[in-house]
Formats: structure tokens, C-alpha cells, sequence
């Protein structure tokens, strides 16, 4: 986004660590060190990331471990606190020296944190943030910066309609803010096409996307230097980053302010307004152009003053810092990681760039207009109309949330949603069940439901089952070819580029998950 010579990535560390020494930022130097994660590292990376990829697992990890990353120098135990950010170094809609304009436009979250991002990148040495901006990266290689050709690469996955939406989207917010709104009003900033080129947006938007943390409801989705740089594993984390998010919606302030008054509180004993919120590095976007995602929780300061702190130590206070904390142990000389959530590959990947091929919260998505076409085809063949299927459907609305037909999956356990078992079963329950159903009181029939389990529905008929094993056929037919996922995987070990594998291994995720859903549903 700027034409000034970039950091070797061996020099990246050694940059953005004097940057934040320099800003304020307090590293427990004994605890943690920032390194560039190359494959001569000399140091254990925790789990299943090798040196020398053997297993489809290590092969994918090893493609996405490049970069910088945190290692700890010694054991680290739960509680301890191995960093302290200064909120005032964060880069947010409302830090920027530009937020004048953003405020004034209502521009927030990501959009408005991606357009920060370009105009500091393009002052170079004179913005606050050079030497962090140095070591970002130049994008972030995620599905919507790929090519048509690239793109092929996806056809059948649960990222290609996604991938579709999210086109249409960012294009629209480009044309609104960007082009209609900031060149016309401000072109003696924004006016430079080629800086705010719709691709420089996309790059923008795709390191705001997966680096970016909902800091407090003031500053919204940011940039928090330090923070970022602890790379994701899901559900498997070290480390938390910690912030008083009681804060003031229009200053940011944690004190009375002219906004409104603070009433300090010793004791927190409800789950509601706590005053300490958890920032799960989830970096934001549209219905998943995911970001952060701030969870309360509480903190415990260290008053233990008989014990002589050294003056690596890092004492947590209630202010205006992050703190990031140890939640989970882990040994001396080993890859510290964060969580961008519990999210399933297609999300890690549309947002993030990477994925995990041993992903525990793995799940895949199932479009409804392939189970209604199903339904339709199933129901032709068995004396149900089509108007049967909706007054069926519609039925099944009354019973439950409607909306939960949009969300159908098959779950990391080869499950499929209850929803979808449920309106399968009653859109083919046999005419005598459903006016039975029909006719019972609504008292009766809600206690009814509700000790019905989904496993039962199929278990009591075979219809049902059939269905719902085509619809997993054909949800794994419409990959681009037909292969089975052994073929899959030695086609992985031949792949070299980058792009390939990425797809190859999302393919392989989907596929092993609709298998391991069609022999649950075979052998219950």
C-alpha cells in the first residue's frame, strides 16, 4: 500500500519489538520472545507442526507457519501476565489521524479500521504507526483477493457461495464510502485512485479482517500491536487478551467523563456489565467478515506485595491497558498461541487465510435448496405434494424458530443439526402421524417434541434415513471430481503451491465430515 522497501522477515521482529518498547508496550522478557517462525526455527512448536511434514495435518500447518510468532523462553503458568498494551497505541477508527473524517461519516468497525490502515501505510516514517505497519504483512492471502483461475480451485466447497456474497459486498462498500462519499468530499486525501484502488481496499480489509480485535465498545475492531502477533489455534489456546471494557461509548474513558459516572464496584457478581471484558482475537466482516468479539470476564489483581517483583514483571491493574494473560500452561521453548474464536475452516480461511486440518469446532454448512429439492423429489415419489411440503414446513415454523432451517451442518461429531433431522422427519412423517400431531392439544404437542431426540426420528423410519444419506451423497458430489479422500490426500503430498494446498486440504476437511456423517447415519 506504499512504496517504501520492506523488512526482511528475520528483521521484522527486531523492528516491531523496539517499535513497541518504544510506545509503551511492557514485555515480560524472561516469559515471552517475538520470532520470525521460518523453517530453520530452533525452537518446538507446539502440537502437531513438525519441521519435516510427513502427515496431511503437518503438511497443511507447515504451509501456514511463516511469518512472525511468540515463543516462550520458560514455563509459563496460568495467571501469569506476559504483556501490557497501552490502549493509546491501538490503531482504531478513533486513533487515526484521519478519525476526524471516519467519526464524521459514522464509518466503523472494519471498514473504517481498513481505511485507517491505508492512509497511515501511506505516510510511511511520519505516522505513529511505522514501525508496526513494517511489520504487517503485505496482505493476507485470503479467497477474495484470489484470482477466476485460482478461485476454480474451490468450486464445491462450502467457501464458494460465501466467497460470491462477500465479492458483492465489499464492491458495494467500496462504491458507497470510498467513491461516493470520501473522493468526492475529501479527494485532497482520498483522492489518489491508485492508493484507494478497490484492491488496496481488499488487501486492507483482509489484514483488518484477520488481525483485528473488538478492543471495547468505543474503539470497536483494531489494531492491537503485540496482540496480533500470537498466531491461532482453535480451542487450544495459552493466552487471553484482557481489557476493561467498561468503558464510555463516546470518549473511551474508564472514569466519569462528562458522558457519565463511574460507580466503582469491588465485588462482580453478576455475568451481566462486567467490568473486565476478554478479547478473543477475532479479527470482522459481514455476516462473518468476523472480528473481534469481546467477552466478559474477570480479572484478579496481584497485591501480593511480601514478594519482591523483578522489573520483568507485570502487574494487572484496572486501566487503560490489554493485558495478555496465561490461561493455559505450556513448557519452556514453544510456540505460545491466542484464539480467533472457535470457528469451523471455511471461516478460518475466508477470514484468516489459513486452516486447521485437526480443527475440534470443524463443521460444515448445508444450503437449504438442497435439502428442499431433496424433499420435493422424495415427496413426488411418495404421494406428498408440494403444497403437503409446505403446509408441513409451515407446521414445523410454528413448532420452532423458523431461521434454524438456514443454519443447517453437519457437526465435527458426523451429527446433523437437529433442525434439519427434524423438518426431514416431519416433512415425510406418514399423513396418519401428522394430522395425529395436528389434532394434539398445543400443551401436548410441544411435551411431545420436546422428548422427541433427532436420533429417534431416524431410527423409526427408514425414509427419513434414506434421505437424509442423499442428501450427504450429493453434497459430496459436488466437488469439481469425484474422488475419494486417500485420492485427495496423495494428491496433496504432490502440491507445491501455496494456493493449491490451501483448497486441497478444505476439501479433504469437507469430504472426511460428510463421510463420517454418512456411516453415523448408516450404522444408527
Amino acid at each position: 500500500m506504499n512504496n517504501q522497501i520492506k523488512p526482511t522477515l528475520e528483521n521484522k521482529a527486531e523492528i516491531v519489538n523496539k517499535w513497541l518498547i518504544d510506545n509503551g508496550v511492557k514485555i515480560n522478557n524472561k516469559l515471552i520472545k517475538i520470532v520470525y517462525l521460518g523453517k530453520e526455527n530452533n525452537f518446538e512448536q507446539t502440537e502437531n507442526t513438525t519441521t519435516t511434514p510427513t502427515t496431511t495435518s503437518e503438511r497443511i500447518n507447515d504451509s501456514i507457519v511463516s511469518g512472525l510468532g511468540v515463543i516462550s523462553l520458560k514455563e509459563l503458568k496460568v495467571d501469569d501476565i506476559v504483556a501490557k498494551i497501552p490502549k493509546s497505541i491501538i490503531l482504531s477508527i478513533h486513533t487515526s489521524s484521519i478519525s476526524n473524517i471516519l467519526e464524521k461519516y459514522k464509518i466503523e468497525n472494519n471498514i473504517g479500521t481498513s481505511i485507517a490502515l491505508i492512509h497511515e501505510a501511506s505516510l510511511g516514517e511520519q505516522s505513529k504507526w511505522y514501525g508496526y505497519i513494517s511489520s504487517l504483512p503485505r496482505k493476507v492471502d485470503v479467497p477474495i483477493l484470489w484470482d477466476s483461475e485460482s478461485r476454480k480451485l474451490l468450486k464445491g466447497t462450502a467457501i464458494e457461495d460465501v466467497l460470491n456474497d462477500d465479492d458483492i459486498l465489499i464492491n458495494q462498500v467500496y462504491a458507497d464510502v470510498i467513491v461516493a462519499t470520501l473522493s468526492k468530499n475529501h479527494p485532497e486525501i482520498f483522492g489518489d485512485k491508485e492508493l484507494y484502488s478497490l484492491e488496496n481496499f481488499k488487501i486492507a480489509n483482509s489484514i483488518i479482517s484477520s488481525r483485528a480485535f473488538c478492543v471495547d465498545s468505543y474503539h470497536g475492531d483494531s489494531l492491537v500491536p503485540l496482540a496480533d502477533i500470537f498466531n491461532h489455534q482453535t480451542a487450544r489456546e495459552h493466552v487471553h487478551i484482557e481489557s476493561n471494557g467498561d468503558v464510555c461509548n463516546k470518549c473511551g474513558s474508564i472514569k466519569t467523563c462528562k458522558h457519565r459516572k463511574v460507580v466503582t464496584q469491588h465485588t462482580v457478581t453478576s455475568t451481566k456489565g462486567k467490568r473486565i471484558h476478554k478479547v478473543a482475537g477475532i479479527p470482522s466482516s459481514k455476516k462473518h467478515i468476523h472480528k473481534g468479539n469481546c467477552c466478559s470476564t474477570t480479572t484478579k489483581k496481584n497485591n501480593n506485595n511480601n514478594e519482591e517483583e523483578d522489573k520483568d514483571t507485570i502487574i494487572e491493574e484496572d486501566d487503560e491497558h490489554l493485558y495478555i494473560k496465561v490461561v493455559k500452561g505450556v513448557g519452556a521453548n514453544k510456540e505460545v498461541y491466542n484464539t480467533y474464536g472457535d470457528h469451523d475452516n471455511s471461516i478460518l480461511f475466508s477470514k484468516y487465510g489459513f486452516l486447521e486440518m485437526d480443527n475440534p469446532c470443524d463443521r460444515l454448512s448445508i444450503d437449504k435448496q438442497l435439502v428442499d429439492k431433496e424433499l420435493e423429489l422424495v415427496g413426488a415419489e411418495n404421494q406428498i405434494t408440494r403444497m403437503d411440503l409446505f403446509n408441513r414446513i409451515s407446521f414445523y415454523a410454528e413448532m420452532f424458530d423458523i431461521d434454524s432451517r438456514n443454519n443447517h451442518a453437519i457437526e465435527n461429531d458426523g451429527r446433523l443439526d437437529d433442525a434439519l433431522v427434524c423438518s426431514v422427519g416431519i416433512a415425510l412423517a406418514p399423513q396418519s402421524i401428522f394430522q395425529g400431531w395436528k389434532s394434539m392439544s398445543e400443551h401436548k404437542r410441544e411435551k411431545y417434541f420436546e422428548q422427541l431426540e433427532a436420533e429417534d426420528i431416524v431410527k423409526q423410519s427408514q425414509l427419513v434415513r434414506n434421505t437424509l444419506l442423499s442428501i450427504l451423497n450429493k453434497l459430496f458430489s459436488n466437488y469439481d471430481n469425484v474422488t475419494t479422500i486417500e485420492q485427495d490426500q496423495e494428491k496433496l503430498l504432490t502440491l507445491t503451491n501455496q494456493r493449491e494446498i490451501i483448497a486441497q486440504s478444505l476439501k479433504i476437511c469437507e469430504k472426511t465430515l460428510i463421510n463420517k456423517s454418512i456411516n453415523y447415519y448408516k450404522n444408527l
